[in-house]
């Protein structure tokens, strides 16, 4: 969408863990990298635009397990989380009493829950809604949400503000249906 109405042209830089984009960013690698807004981090040598989605940490467990209220109904189990996301701080000063286990990215973290090694995945219900259906994981599913919420915003190099503007901008300008489209692709 920025691209369309900006006429920038983005290039993806792959990577496999999401460890891996903030060494990349951090090496000034990359101008733009996506993020949540109150990541410590990024925060260092990134501004964040405008966040464009609030997307809640929810719980991802089997299909067979009931609704779960809140994390300390649970603090006994495997809960894993993804390793370094901008949310993973919040967590851990909001359940200091859970010991979490750490995995690098979400497919590590689904396939060990859907297999049996971990009872719980915390993740945006976003990222495990689209997951846990790309990867045909009929066995998950979402049994409840944190009190934490993940801002997702686009992160512009501290070097390059006119690029901060124009991509603020350019997401300013999207209507609640364009972003609600972006979203669910």
């Amino acid at each position: 969408h920025i691209e369309s109405i900006t006429g920038l042209k983005f290039h993806s830089v792959v990577v496999s863990s999401w460890t891996e984009s903030l060494d990349t960013a951090i090496r000034g690698d990359v101008q733009v990298i996506s993020g949540d807004a109150a990541d410590d981090i990024l925060n260092k040598k990134f501004n964040p635009v405008n966040a464009y989605s609030h997307n809640p940490i929810v719980i991802v467990m089997d299909k067979e397990q009931n609704y779960v209220e809140n994390l300390e109904q649970i603090a006994d189990k495997k809960i894993a989380m993804i390793k370094d996301y901008g949310y993973t701080a919040d967590i851990l000063n909001t359940y200091p009493e859970i010991d979490f286990i750490e995995v690098e990215n979400i497919q590590e973290g689904l396939e060990g829950v859907a297999q049996g090694r971990f009872d719980t995945l915390l993740a945006t219900m976003a990222l495990a809604s689209y997951t846990i259906t790309q990867m045909q994981l009929h066995n998950l599913k979402i049994v409840g949400k944190t009190s934490i919420i993940m801002d997702l915003t686009l992160f512009i190099s501290k070097d390059e503000p006119i690029l901060h503007s124009i991509i603020n901008k350019a997401l300013l300008s999207m209507s609640d249906e364009e972003k609600f489209t972006i979203i669910n692709k």
